[in-house]
């Protein structure tokens, strides 16, 4: 039972949000909410105060046409509805680290 509610995390649905979740707790970046509903949508990660999306994109969830689509509306709705959203892949999590951290970290203080 305690490897299950590890592995759920603090909210974050899978891996890759898991490893988003670790990467911004390592940093001490706060202010976050996993699938933090707004707009219509329900967000990986949010930074409301900053109105910072962080969206984990998988290929598994985004590879055919109609996906694709979703993804640039949902990206034009949250972003006509004053949200900034960052995507990032698992590569950029497990091979980029540092940079999707100092991403996360310019834009925070871009909002600020």
């Amino acid at each position: 039972m305690t490897r299950i509610l590890e592995l759920l995390g603090p909210g974050a649905r899978s891996a890759a949000e898991r490893i988003a979740v670790s990467l911004l707790d390592s940093a001490r970046i706060p202010g976050w909410f996993a699938n933090y509903a707004t707009d219509g949508y329900v967000a990986d990660l949010a930074f409301p105060r900053a109105r910072l999306i962080v969206e984990i994109d998988g290929f598994a969830y985004h590879r055919d046409a109609a996906a694709f689509q979703r993804d640039r509306d949902r990206r034009n709705d949250l972003t006509a509805g004053g949200w900034t959203v960052l995507n990032f892949t698992w590569s950029d999590l497990t091979e980029r680290p540092e940079q999707f951290v100092d991403r996360v970290r310019d834009a925070l203080a871009a909002a600020a």
